[in-house]
Parts: C-alpha cells; structure tokens; sequence
C-alpha cells in the first residue's frame, strides 16, 4: 500500500510540471470571467476547454483573442509566461493582493511577451500591489502597451506594477508603459529595465515617478496627469532619461519636478502646464547642481517655467541646454524667489529663438556681489 501511494504521488508530480499551454477562450467583456475557471482555457487556440488552467512555472498563459479575467482571490502563483499577440487586449483585475512570476527567457516565448498591437491592462479594485515579478534569469518583450492602474476611489498608494529584479525587460521601439492613477511603483534598476529607441513611458497620474531603468536617448517619457503633484522624471533626481515632455492641462497649484542633476539625453519640451508654475530644478545639497538637456529646451502652450526653487534658492542651481533654446508661448523666468542669494543660470549652447511668450527673471532679489540671474551663451551645438 505505501509503494502504491508513492508512485501516485510521483505521478501527480510528473503531471503538475508538465510544460503546457493555455489559450483564453473565456468572457471579452463585462467583468470577464474567472482565471481558475476550468472552462475559460483551451490548449489550442479557439479550442475545446482545457478542464484545467495556468497556474505551474512551466505553464504559458497565451491572450490571442481579447480578454477580461478577475483574479479575485487568487493568491501568487509562477508562470513560464504571458503572452498577449495578435493585436489583442488582455484586461486583469483583482481586488486581493497577488504576484505573478514569470520565468521564462526563450526569444518569441519572454516570460512577459506584449506584441506591437497587443495590449496587457493590468488593475486593481483594492488597496493592494499586483505585480508581474521577473524571475530569475527571466526576460520580456514590450512592444505594445502595458496599462498599470488600480480604482482611484479607493485610498491608499498601492496599485498594479511589475518588478524587473532579478530578471530583465526591454521596452522596444513602438512599446508603451503607462501609468495611470494608483498605479503602484515600478520596481526596476537600470541594469534589468531598458526602454528602447522610440519607446515610450507615460505617467497618466498625479505625482509618481519614472523608474531607475536604462533610457536610450531616442525614448520618451511624457508626464500628462499631473493635477497637485509633479511627477518626477527620476526618483532621486539624478540619473539619465530620453526626451522629457510636461503636458498637463490638469494641473491646479504650483509644483516641482526637483530634479537636481538628471541628465536629459534628448530634449525637454515644456507644452502645458494651466497657467501654474512648474519648477524644474532644486538644491538639497549645497554645491551648484547642473541638469543638462543634450537637445532643445522648448516652452509652449500655456505654461508657467522657473528654473530654480525657492525653498533652495540660497544655492546656486543650472540648466545646461546643448542644443536650442525655443519659445513660442508661456512665460520662463530664472527665478522666481525674492529671497534669492545665489545664482540661478540658463547656459545654452545652441540658438536662442522666441516667437512669443515671456523670457524673464521674476524675483525682485538683488545683489552687489553676485549676478544673481544669467542667460550664458556657452559655446556651438555639441
């Protein structure tokens, strides 16, 4: 009897970790339908149901027809990948806190697989992280959209995320992460995060920041959901992104982005910020601190821009612009504190071209010893 339990057990185990995978072939609208429903996965795409579902670390969880699936009350569990192909949207929800581990690193079959067209939508009804969790040894492929977002209803601060340690993703040319409100923190580090040439990382929510990732200089990260809080480009305000865009009709007080030396390997473009005042840098340390664009700095639209902060203004604080400097629109001013006593100073390498708005220096501060607000033309395009 007991060597007849044992080879059960065996056999259960065999089964368990058997590779398979599973297609949805469940609900594609409304509230969906549930992720350990039996009926809603197939083994081949469009087939008969699976009477089973994924839920092994040798198990593919394929979305090649759009999908809606509650994973309410599901616990954390592994999988060999998600794949969302076919230009289909796969939406996950769950009201309980759950990690999904993914581990795969075989090319055409990364543990996250989202193909151009294709869209992963992942939510919260909860104040609870959903994170996708990279294993090991693990990699993804983001050239279509990942939406993070939880219920703004509900307080709290966590949300939908994902977390890239200790496996890798790359964001590519075409691919888009967005966050929208109570999304949760991405948790990434520039060694296993990278957005590519023509990606796109979009901050659709109020505060937050971009996350510690490697950034080719032809990618974007575009903020657009700022209502009370500005969204940092970097956490800590030093390390290098692409292009930075500030778009925020939204916005309804002044707010700083506190960047202190970020390295903006592209361009900053400044498009809207309601008439409020966005302060782009600050100085928590003491010594002159230098945030520099590589490309243009542009103003526009109806935007408020200050380059220095007034809680900081006793130190000195730069904006080094390598390629033109562009207005058509806005107001600039170098500094708008009265209580300034160090020097706050635009360098800039290329042209100075202004076809409408303000270029000023608002604080009424002044000295005998110090030229407290400086426009330096610093020399020829890099």
């Amino acid at each position: 009897m007991k060597k007849g339990y044992t080879i059960i057990l065996l056999c259960f185990i065999s089964v368990s970790l058997y590779s398979q995978s599973f297609h949805w072939i469940g609900p594609s609208s409304g509230s969906g339908g549930n992720w350990t429903d039996a009926n809603n996965w197939s083994l081949t795409a469009h087939g008969a149901a699976a009477l089973d579902w994924p839920k092994d670390a040798a198990d593919d969880a394929i979305f090649d027809q759009d999908a809606v699936v509650n994973l309410n009350g599901v616990g954390s569990f592994p999988l060999n990948s998600i794949q969302v192909i076919l230009n289909k949207t796969a939406k996950l929800y769950t009201n309980s806190a759950l990690n999904i581990t993914v581990n795969s690193s075989a090319p055409g079959n990364e543990g996250l697989r989202v193909d151009a067209g294709s869209t992963l939508r992942d939510s919260t009804d909860g104040n609870v992280n959903f994170n996708i969790v990279f294993g090991t040894g693990s990699s993804g492929e983001l050239n279509g959209d990942l939406f993070l977002a939880g219920n703004p209803a509900i307080g709290g601060t966590n949300g939908a995320s994902f977390q890239t340690n200790p496996g890798v993703l790359t964001v590519g040319n075409g691919g888009r992460v967005i966050l929208r409100p109570r999304s949760g923190l991405i948790n990434a580090t520039v060694g296993t995060l990278t957005f590519g040439a023509g990606s796109l990382l979009i901050l659709d929510r109020d505060g937050g920041n971009g996350p510690n990732a490697t950034y080719n200089p032809a990618s974007t990260l575009r903020i657009t959901g700022n209502t009370n809080n500005a969204s940092k480009v970097v956490s800590s305000g030093v390390g290098n992104v692409g292009n930075v865009e500030y778009d925020c009709p939204g916005l309804v007080t002044a707010v700083n982005m506190f960047m202190t030396n970020t390295n903006i390997q592209g361009s900053l473009k400044i498009l809207n910020t309601n008439n409020q005042v966005l302060t782009l840098v600050t100085n928590p340390t003491g010594g002159a601190v230098t945030t520099t664009v590589a490309a243009n700095f542009e103003i526009s639209g109806n935007s408020i821009v200050t380059l220095g902060d007034a809680a900081t203004s006793s130190r000195a604080m730069n904006l080094q612009v390598n390629g033109n400097y562009i207005q058509s629109g806005g107001l600039l001013s170098l500094q708008q504190s009265d209580g300034a006593s160090a020097t706050t100073k635009l360098l800039l390498k290329g042209s100075f071209t202004q076809t409408g708005g303000t270029f000023t220096a608002s604080s009424l501060a002044q000295s005998t010893s110090t030229n407290l607000f400086v426009l330096e033309l610093n020399g020829a395009v890099a």
